[in-house]
């Protein structure tokens, strides 16, 4: 009679191994599948922009004949030589409507021209200090009143009626005011105090370019 075979069971270990380095491979496969559809969803949506970019695209609006500042700028990168945006821009208020279009054309074609831009809104700010003494030093007490407040970024909009002593513009609050609603009460309180016969209309902006 023959004696039983001493032959072992054979070695799960190549098995195992094969386990855990598919397990490995899924892993990279997901992980790189995600990757993908965040940078994907991330370019349709329109990716934040350097704020390097934002300056000089400012700069290059402020650059045209006839704009008194660049505000609001909203820009959004999707993907290269794509980058699209919008801007507000302060201009006087004696401009026609023929004067408006040709200049809103002017800060586009210089926008895409400097930075490779295309500026889809160009928003209008009205200004009226320049031809009268009075609304001037109204401007000019307002913004002593506004920038003294520590996290007041900046001003822009400003506009009266010298006849309905009615005001309004706009104020930026950055962000990490740990009380940023507080401040912009403050400063409209302070303006009516400061000027008790006129009616200010203040907005509360963000800064989302910078």
């Amino acid at each position: 009679m023959r004696p039983p075979s001493s032959i072992s069971p054979p070695e799960r270990t190549g098995a195992r191994l094969e386990g855990w380095l598919g397990a490995l491979i899924s892993v990279i496969i997901l992980k790189s599948g995600v990757s993908m559809l965040r940078e994907t969803l991330s370019k349709v949506l329109g990716e934040c922009v350097d704020a390097g970019v934002s300056r000089r695209v400012k700069e290059a609006v402020e650059s045209v004949d006839g704009v008194r500042g660049a505000y609001d700028l909203l820009l959004s990168d999707y993907g290269p030589q794509r980058l699209q945006g919008s801007v507000h821009v302060e201009v006087d208020d004696r401009l026609a409507a023929p004067q408006i279009d040709a200049l809103s054309r002017a800060i586009q074609s210089r926008a895409f021209e400097r930075c490779g831009v295309i500026l889809t809104t160009v928003g209008i700010y009205a200004t009226n200090d320049s031809g009268s003494e009075v609304l001037r030093d109204l401007r000019e007490g307002v913004e002593r009143i506004v920038w003294p407040h520590e996290h007041v970024a900046q001003m822009h909009g400003f506009y009266a009626n010298e006849e309905r002593h009615t005001a309004l513009f706009d104020v930026i609050v950055d962000f990490d005011d740990p009380d940023r609603m507080g401040t912009y009460e403050a400063i409209r309180a302070e303006c009516s105090e400061a000027y008790p016969d006129w009616s200010f209309t203040v907005g509360l902006d963000s800064d989302v370019s910078d």
